[in-house]
């Protein structure tokens, strides 16, 4: 909560708005999710991850609720980690395909934070995955992926509804 306050404090010092990856604890249950603040510093929004992997489910709770948002004349949605990839072998008991959800919605971006692991068996499907759904939902992608200590299997960058990467970030390192 303490670091979330900062966080909202910096946001509203700079006159941005955020989108930050964390955990909340809410009337005994542990979610995933992202906090979207505002350029005032308060919390507009929340996105709990709805698709879990079987890590996740020994200890937090899945999201129920998908929202599009309104900011600044954009609309766009959020989702977690597996919520984009819903990995096969992650222990996903469905695709949801949340990006088509929410461009049906009007999204025109979807943000998504993760941690992919560096596994580079699965890069190809991360890449895959990130460049159909941006088409099928004729939307852009947001990725930003946490860092490891080797090269992440799913790029930070910008996915384009034509499938093509606007831009990307080298995949090791900050």
């Amino acid at each position: 909560d303490e670091l979330v306050d900062e966080i909202r404090s910096a946001v509203r010092q700079a006159g941005l708005i955020g989108i930050i990856g964390t955990c909340d604890k809410r009337r005994g249950r542990y979610y995933i999710e992202q906090v979207i603040i505002g350029r005032n510093g308060a919390v507009l929004g929340r996105h709990s991850k709805i698709a879990l992997a079987s890590v996740d489910r020994s200890w937090a709770t899945p999201g129920r609720s998908l929202n599009v948002y309104t900011k600044r004349g954009l609309k766009f949605g959020c989702l977690v980690c597996n919520d984009l990839w819903v990995v096969p072998l992650s222990g996903a008991e469905n695709d949801p395909r949340l990006t088509l959800k929410l461009a049906r919605r009007g999204a025109r971006v979807v943000f998504c934070s993760s941690y992919s692991g560096s596994d580079q068996r699965f890069r190809p499907m991360h890449e895959s995955n990130v460049m159909l759904r941006a088409m099928e939902g004729r939307l852009f992608i947001v990725t930003v992926n946490a860092t490891a200590p080797g090269a992440v299997n799913a790029a930070t960058g910008i996915m384009g509804p034509d499938g093509k990467w606007i831009i990307q970030c080298p995949r090791r390192g900050k």
